[in-house]
């Protein structure tokens, strides 16, 4: 399981240079790095109070919310109780949301809400598959519908395909050609953001084993 959530953070290019050096963004750069290379989920409370504390500095600004959103993510993700998941998905959807407020069309957050939304769905698919995985479809579609060059959504929306095509016992080829898409994309995907969310590619090829 570690070394499954390490995948997610590989990150290449994160401090690829840029014209932008001021104080918030090395800040954020330095929690970021953080919540990628936590291996535990009592090592994210530090960078997600860094994030907290970003985000009221500076109200403007969605990065802070994304990260929190995503720190939290990965602590329901490592926590090995599932009666626990929830309490960390809970608090990461709200983060996304208040992302969304300050930036409505914004790709990875909805890329990120959907991605929480599959979490939860996997802490009980039995009671929880109907509603969730509609939820999570939905979330990536509209991520696709904002940008659908987008490694990240293309990456996981292929997965909810996979899943879902397996599960009903139809063919995964439509999910599998996006997962390939995914993988061709973040090699090519270009953002002027320096903090923009460049985790996925190492998850992704880690799935190919599957369309083999």
């Amino acid at each position: 399981m570690k070394n499954l959530i390490l995948s997610l953070f590989v990150i290449p290019g994160l401090y690829a240079s840029d014209s932008v050096n001021n104080e918030y963004v090395e800040a954020m750069r330095k929690a970021i790095t953080e919540v990628y290379m936590a291996q535990n989920p009592a090592a994210l409370n530090g960078p997600i109070n860094a994030f907290e504390r970003i985000g009221k500095a500076e109200p403007e600004k969605w990065e802070p919310r994304y990260y929190k959103g995503y720190g939290l993510l990965m602590q329901g993700i490592m926590n090995e109780q599932p009666e626990e998941k929830d309490k960390y998905f809970d608090r990461a959807l709200e983060a996304v949301d208040a992302g969304r407020e300050i930036s409505k069309d914004n790709v990875e957050l909805w890329t990120l809400k959907g991605f929480v939304l599959m979490m939860k769905l996997n802490v009980d698919p039995q009671a929880r598959g109907q509603e969730y995985a509609v939820l999570a479809m939905q979330a990536f579609g509209k991520a696709l519908a904002i940008d659908d060059q987008n490694p990240r959504a293309l990456y996981l929306m292929a997965s909810m395909q996979y899943g879902s095509a397996q599960f009903m016992g139809n063919d995964t080829g439509e999910a599998c050609g996006m997962l390939h898409k995914s993988i061709k994309q973040f090699d090519q995907y270009e953002t002027e953001n320096p903090l923009a969310p460049q985790w996925g590619k190492a998850f992704a090829e880690g799935m190919l084993g599957a369309c083999q």
